[in-house]
This record gives C-alpha cells, structure tokens and sequence, in this order.
C-alpha cells in the first residue's frame, strides 16, 4: 500500500440533495486517466474509514475533482 497524502479541500460542488463534487488540492500531479484515490476521514474514535473514487478532471488539472 502506498503512504497517505494530504490534501487540502478547495471547494464543495454541490448538484442535487445527494450529488456532490469534491475538489481537491494534493500533491497528486499528474496521474494517468482511469487512476482513482482513496479518500480517507476519521472517525470519532480515531479509526480511518475510506473509500476508492474515480477522477473527474483531466490529468493535467491542477486541483483534483472528484
């Protein structure tokens, strides 16, 4: 498994009630179009819940949308 990066939220894109977009800034550049991440938060009792995303933006995009 590779070690975590940080990444910083930019912005919050919201769609509908239930859709969203999740804008990134990350030390991520470029990846290779059909790469996704994993996103990661904690938990109240410190234990780190994650999920794989795919990118929505183009590889050459400096902020990472997702």
């Amino acid at each position: 498994m590779n070690d975590w990066t940080i990444a910083k939220v930019i912005e919050i894109k919201k769609w509908k009630n239930n859709l969203f977009s999740l804008i990134l800034n990350a030390s991520i550049y470029p990846f290779v179009a059909g790469q996704f991440s994993r996103i990661s938060y904690l938990t109240q009792d410190g234990k780190k819940i994650q999920k794989a995303y795919s990118y929505v933006n183009a590889p050459k995009d400096r902020h990472l949308e997702f």
